[in-house]
């Protein structure tokens, strides 16, 4: 090994309602380090639930530190300053390196808390020359500058960043370490795979978009690896493991390229070599048409989430979405046929969003066929870095003092308006039945076929009692030329007084089915919710 020396490569604690799952970023960093002769140790926190302390703990076990790399979001930069914090009052004195999308796009804060070197992007390309940096101690500016896709402050105290790079061929890199599959097993998580990288499409809300740009790539947006990649990892793990059911995180499964013909390969040749899988993927509505359903639903497909977002083709336009009202609903009945479980992303308010807008969703949502949402009440995040957040700063649009993890703004149409502080403030005082409810299907995790059907039949009622109030929420504002935020806010606050009872049996509901099937839920209230004041 060289140097004898120790990356150690750490995820924070949970500080989301997410449950945990195999980070397949630290497990792509780790095998190419390796590959490199680097000894690395994994950390995982999240999945293993380790508090800060036992992390702190078991990073200064390890002996001759190179430096501790941190794979996080915005949301844990607390966890971040606090980890650093603990790491030097016990005089560890290595590099802290940190990468992940918030560190990507917020390098000045984490910089600030105590990271020595922000990876921005994709860090494949540059950690081995990183780490042969930092083994010789060359971390002046002048060797920094050397390194794509990192920042740093100089010692004049200026921040620096360079210009990033992406992995052009992802074909080239070796199989993720797989240092964490016993713990992911046993928390009834199917591993992870990754078959491409990136997304053709450019929606003005998206970090992927944004998170792509970060580093040069003369191959396009979307990335995707052979076929025969692909089987031979599935092979590897269904073999190595004993699993067969994966989900595969590709920010979007099907892209160019991969049409009736591509699907019908994959087919056989999981065939060739008695695959019997599962899968879970992310597509866009667009992309899909009755013969690539069909055939990826022989070679397992059961699950995947869809970036419907909305139904009215005035907000899909806003949104620069390539897909159409038509799109969404062909998309998700094609999926329905099929009896794949949708897990349908919307995105019903932004600062433009209209009355009409929300009426055109609601009457969707009230024809809509098996479906599973994260809640009626959904709104466009003003994520740093997105096209989204450049054009509500270019209008002003951002209000002072917003809340970090999802910056405000004002939804321009009153009425619109009225309706957005209604469904948020419903939405809050059910948020974490929702993500509980949803999580067995929609992370999701490794169970059979009927422990879907008992989940997913008892998160419908949350689905039908979501709809029914939007329903009646839309009456009310409409039932006027003038109602208050006042009217607005006692009328959902009576509705969930006269309906809690019936969330308090699907949370109890959703407990037992847990308990049954062995399932343990750990995530924290959704902390992208600001508090919903009284008007």
């Amino acid at each position: 090994m060289k140097e004898y020396r120790t990356i150690v490569l750490i995820t924070p604690p949970s500080n989301t309602h997410r449950t945990a799952e195999e980070n397949l970023g630290l497990g792509y960093t780790t095998a190419v380090l390796r590959q490199a002769g680097y000894n690395v140790v994994i950390i995982d926190a999240w999945v293993n639930n380790f508090s800060i302390n036992e992390l702190v703990a078991r990073i200064l076990a390890q002996n001759e530190i190179l430096f501790v790399g941190i794979s996080c979001y915005y949301t844990s930069l607390s966890d971040v300053r606090e980890i650093i914090e603990k790491l030097k009052s016990r005089s560890y004195t290595s590099l802290v390196i940190a990468g992940g999308y918030g560190p990507s796009f917020h390098s000045q804060e984490f910089l600030d808390c105590g990271v020595d070197i922000i990876v921005k992007g994709e860090s494949e390309i540059m950690i081995v020359e990183l780490a042969e940096l930092v083994g010789r101690g060359e971390l002046e500016d002048a060797y920094l500058k050397k390194i794509p896709g990192i920042s740093w402050v100089n010692q004049e105290g200026i921040l620096q960043s360079n210009q990033g790079a992406k992995v052009s061929d992802i074909n080239y890199l070796p199989f993720p370490a797989r240092d964490t599959a016993e713990e992911t097993i046993r928390n009834h998580n199917p591993l992870h795979i990754s078959t491409s990288r990136g997304c053709e499409a450019n929606c003005l809300f998206c970090s992927i978009v944004a998170f792509e740009r970060l580093g040069k790539n003369l191959h396009g947006q979307w990335r995707q690896r052979s076929l025969l990649s692909i089987v031979d990892e599935i092979y590897y793990l269904y073999h190595t493991y004993c699993q067969n059911t994966f989900k595969i995180v590709d920010d979007s499964f099907i892209e160019s390229g991969r049409d009736e013909q591509w699907a019908r390969k994959f087919l056989e040749m999981l065939r060739q070599r008695d695959l019997q899988i599962r899968f879970r993927t992310q597509v866009r509505a667009d992309s899909l048409n009755a013969e690539i359903v069909y055939l990826l639903r022989l070679a397992g497909w059961f699950s995947t989430s869809i970036g419907a977002e909305n139904f009215a083709d005035s907000a899909l336009k806003r949104m620069n979405k390539s897909a159409t009202s038509y799109d969404n609903a062909y998309a998700i009945e094609l999926l329905g046929q099929q009896g794949i479980y949708v897990v349908m992303n919307m995105i019903l308010f932004d600062a433009e969003t209209t009355l009409q807008e929300l009426k055109i969703n609601l009457a969707y949502l009230q024809g809509m066929p098996a479906v599973v949402t994260k809640g009626i009440f959904t709104e466009m995040y003003a994520a740093e870095g997105t096209a989204y957040t450049k054009l509500l700063k270019k209008h002003g649009w951002l209000e002072l003092g917003s809340n970090f993890m999802n910056r405000q703004y004002q939804i321009k149409e009153e009425k619109a308006r009225l309706c957005y502080e209604g469904l948020k403030c419903w939405h809050k005082a059910h948020s974490k039945v929702y993500d509980h409810a949803i999580n067995a299907i929609a992370a999701p995790k490794d169970l059979n076929d009927n422990a879907y059907l008992a989940y997913y039949q008892t998160y419908r009622k949350l689905f039908e009692m979501d709809v029914q109030f939007f329903g009646e929420l839309v009456k009310v504002v409409e039932s006027s030329q003038k109602v208050s935020s006042r009217e607005v806010y006692e009328f959902t606050l009576g509705k969930i007084m006269m309906l809690q009872k019936k969330f308090v049996a699907v949370e109890n509901a959703v407990s037992n089915l847990d308990v049954i099937y062995g399932i343990k839920y750990e995530a924290k209230q959704n902390p992208f919710l600001t508090e919903v004041k009284e008007n």
